[in-house]
């Protein structure tokens, strides 16, 4: 009995060195983990990583600064000045692509056990995109795609839980390679479930020198329409109560894009004093414009047919209707044919103390245009009747 206790007692304390060694060891790992990146230069890899990138992108990959890699406590990977090419194909100049002064990515532990990579958080210190359409009306994009590269542990699958674009630039280029819409300061949350997308963006964007606050979204495509994209995107400018709305889908976006969808918009009349009657919670209405319309086009030129504008809370129904075109390639003009049956122009133009700076018909016409094209990111020729 007692030669049993003893053999016990024996194998109890191998377990236990066992153990102790085992946890020494685990120790050891992550204190290496903790210290041994620091002392690591990982730029010497930096040729490794702008291979690999451009394997997976297709496109020329460059990483202009430091490169850093930390394991613990979070793991995550920076890169600073990182561009991507326009690459091969003619007709764009071979500038940039994409740019960002730096691009750090944390990642997720449990995801990664699992052959996932989830970057649960992903911070972009002033990117620039640049799209760009060429002569025949296809963008710079089509030929950018996701591949697979030559790592030996390729995950299961990407996922982007949160990115935070900070300072971004967004820019259109014609084919003769003239900046002609320029989106700045924007910031705000990117998100997406893949690579692939869907894709949701919340934040703030400056164009024609104004803050306007944006959503966009897009959605899975039906099997019926897997060459289809739907997309929803709101603007309100910060400065006005105004709101535009855009749904509808995008097609052929490998070639000559194409869209077709829906755009609705509640545009303020300033200066105009509202109706007598009172809203059912017992408010005054406010003047506005509801304004619907069909949108459709490809390449450089889009249709707007249907177009229908009421004039709400200001007495009787008025409506005016119409259709738009709108170029923004070489040349960016704007042509609006409008009608109406009636249109109390009198009072609709208010008087100078309601805050209209020309009472006349002719002022109001001219206000109200400029508010109609407002959410259009660029100054455009406009030819209005």
């Amino acid at each position: 009995m007692a030669k049993g206790r003893l053999i016990s007692g024996a194998t109890e304390d191998r377990l236990n060195t066992l153990l102790m060694w085992l946890g020494g060891l685990l120790v050891a790992i992550l204190a290496a983990l903790f210290v041994v990146p620091h002392f690591i230069d990982w730029n010497v890899h930096r040729g490794v990583f702008e291979t690999q990138a451009s394997r997976i992108l297709g496109r020329d990959v460059r990483v202009g600064g430091e490169v850093n890699v930390r394991f613990l406590p979070t793991p995550y990977v920076r890169f600073e000045r990182v561009r991507i090419s326009e690459g091969n194909e003619a007709g764009f100049g071979g500038r940039s692509f994409f740019r960002a002064e730096s691009f750090t990515m944390w990642l997720s532990v449990p995801p990664l056990l699992k052959g996932v990579l989830e970057a649960h958080e992903v911070e972009l210190q002033r990117p620039s995109l640049r799209l760009a359409l060429d002569e025949v009306g296809r963008g710079n994009w089509r030929t950018f795609k996701v591949q697979s590269g030559t790592l030996p542990f390729v995950p299961a699958g990407v996922s982007l839980q949160s990115v935070n674009i900070t300072d971004g630039l967004l820019t259109f280029d014609s084919a003769d390679g003239e900046e002609r819409v320029r989106i700045d300061g924007v910031n705000g949350e990117l998100s997406a479930e893949s690579l692939g997308g869907p894709f949701k963006f919340d934040g703030t964007v400056k164009w024609r020198g104004g803050l306007r606050d944006v959503k966009f979204a897009t959605f899975e495509s039906p099997r019926i329409e897997s060459d289809a994209v739907p997309v929803w995107l709101q603007i309100k400018p910060q400065t006005t109560r105004n709101s535009y709305v855009l749904e509808g889908k995008f097609r052929n976006l490998s070639d000559v894009p194409e869209f077709a969808g829906d755009l609705k918009a509640d545009i303020a009349l300033t200066g105009v004093a509202p109706a007598k009657e009172k809203t059912p919670t017992g408010s005054s209405a406010r003047p506005h414009i509801a304004l619907t319309a069909k949108v459709a086009g490809a390449g450089t030129r889009f249709d707007v047919k249907n177009l229908v504008a009421s004039f709400e809370d200001v007495g009787p129904p008025q409506l005016v209707t119409g259709e738009a075109t709108v170029r923004y390639g070489s040349d960016r003009d704007l042509k609006l044919a409008l009608v109406s049956r009636w249109l109390d122009l009198d009072r609709l133009s208010g008087t100078p103390d309601e805050g209209r700076d020309d009472p006349s018909p002719m002022g109001l016409i001219g206000s109200i245009v400029p508010e109609i094209v407002d959410a259009l990111p660029a100054q455009f020729s406009t030819d209005a009747q």
